[in-house]
């Protein structure tokens, strides 16, 4: 049955359906522990999948792809959309983002369109090495960029949005990167698509298990108390809006560990 629905149905109606099927699973102490309990994943076959799926996206025969899943008609993330172009304003038309973690550019992509009227646009990713070479290869050009550190980009490129997309929870040690993120010298902080727990509670270590029909993989991922992660970048950065959330009633399959997957923005304290 799983294999017949794949056939017939696209993969962006897949996605919407087997989401909430995305899992997480257990309470480790430590991050030696949690990657212990993963099943591990073929990183290449992994890399390979978001690469063809943001070629289908470059080459005109998908609008935008996210986690290597390609989307038929395209549909902008409206409050990252308003930032990005409020940050360009602020800038006079000119809108420089320090995208970490952002794959092969899937939120540039998806909003590029929105970008034409503007004085510059430079969007640079920060990723893993295997990302990177690939970028540069295959997706860099005039506006797009590649880096292999934050420290490199930063000394090429003056950011005034840093974009922190679905990152901070495959982080070992988010709380130190936090420490060192919130030194930029950028005007705006947009987080996205992180779990938190809205109602206090303690930083929760887990294993997330991704659908088959994304990619075969599990790794670490972290849920934070909200009340935490936002005081992390104080006094540094000030909450300014919360996006969007999705409520995730499957942690554990356990009812008093509901969480919510959010975002921020926030901004620098002048």
């Amino acid at each position: 049955i799983k294999k017949l629905i794949k056939l017939l149905l696209p993969e962006a109606i897949l996605t919407k359906i087997i989401r909430p099927q995305i899992c997480y699973q257990g309470d480790f102490t430590s991050w030696s522990d949690a990657l212990k309990a993963c099943d591990g994943y073929d990183a290449d076959n992994i890399i390979e999948k978001v690469r063809d799926a943001a070629m289908k996206v470059k080459n005109g025969e998908a609008a935008y792809e996210r986690d290597s899943m390609t989307f038929d008609r395209l549909e902008h993330d409206e409050p990252l959309a308003e930032i990005l172009l409020q940050a360009a304003e602020e800038n006079n038309g000119v809108l420089k983002v320090l995208d970490f973690g952002g794959s092969l550019g899937s939120l540039y992509f998806q909003h590029r369109d929105l970008f034409t009227g503007l004085q510059e646009v430079i969007w640079c990713v920060v990723e893993q090495g295997k990302f990177v070479k690939y970028g540069k290869a295959d997706f860099e050009d005039e506006h797009l960029k590649f880096r292999y550190t934050i420290e490199t980009a930063c000394e090429e490129f003056d950011f005034n949005v840093l974009l922190l997309g679905s990152v901070l929870p495959y982080i070992e040690k988010p709380y130190e990167l936090i420490t060192s993120l919130k030194q930029l010298p950028v005007d705006y902080m947009v987080i996205t698509r992180t779990p938190v727990f809205v109602d206090g509670g303690d930083d929760r270590l887990t294993v997330q298990k991704v659908p088959e029909v994304i990619y075969d993989a599990s790794y670490p991922a972290w849920f934070f108390p909200e009340n935490k992660l936002i005081r992390a970048f104080e006094p540094e950065f000030n909450l300014i809006s919360e996006l969007g959330s999705i409520r995730h009633d499957i942690l554990l399959g356990n009812p008093d560990a509901i969480a919510v997957e959010k975002g921020y923005i926030l901004r620098k304290d002048k």
